[in-house]
């Protein structure tokens, strides 16, 4: 049977991976998804586990 809850979570993550979804666009899918009960908390910490914020190094010394 389809869970669109489990396809939803790993196309957000599978996105990300492939480069073609970015960390922003990441956090407002997950949060729209959650607010509208079409995921759970629980699986929201899955994609932030998996989607993790870059921090660019270049731009820490710059400033």
């Amino acid at each position: 049977m389809f869970n669109l809850s489990e396809w939803l979570v790993k196309g957000i993550i599978d996105g990300f991976n492939r480069g073609l979804t970015p960390f922003a666009r990441v956090t407002e899918l997950t949060a729209a998804y959650v607010s509208k009960g079409l995921i759970t908390v629980e699986q929201a910490e899955q994609i932030a586990i998996a989607c993790p914020m870059s921090v660019d190094t270049e731009e820490s010394e710059e400033e």
